[in-house]
């Protein structure tokens, strides 16, 4: 975190926030997740970087979950589907074809019945997709 501001990485912030506040959580300190998970969301939002929001906010549900703040965890764990949601849908409208979610590789109906997907390097390195 101090590197990302002392090098005024700005963009970076939202993502070691997170990934810092997720690893606090799951040692139990959650005195520290918190308030990084926190802020976490508030700059991927400022940023309107919703693609470090949405793990942003499932960080953030997961660490009030553990802290028993169940309603409060699932207000986090919905906003973040609905930005998860929201990008996916972003990204569709727009044509991007970079993640397996939108890439015809992805599509099990274009694959023959118990075989298992290299992943997308496959696709990239194949024009033809095993298709």
């Amino acid at each position: 975190m101090d590197l990302s501001r002392t090098w005024n990485l700005r963009i970076w912030l939202p993502q070691v926030a997170t990934a810092l506040g997720s690893s606090y959580a799951a040692m139990g300190r959650l005195a520290d997740a918190l308030p990084l998970l926190e802020e976490a969301v508030e700059l991927a939002s400022a940023m309107r970087l919703s693609s470090a929001q949405a793990p942003a906010l499932s960080a953030l549900a997961e660490a009030r979950m553990l802290e028993g703040r169940l309603t409060a965890s699932l207000e986090a764990a919905q906003s973040g589907l609905e930005v998860a949601q929201h990008t996916a849908d972003a990204g569709t409208r727009l044509g991007r074809r970079g993640s397996w979610a939108t890439s015809p590789c992805s599509s099990p109906t274009r694959r023959a019945p118990g075989t298992i997907s290299a992943g997308p390097s496959r696709c990239r390195a194949s024009s033809t997709c095993d298709r």
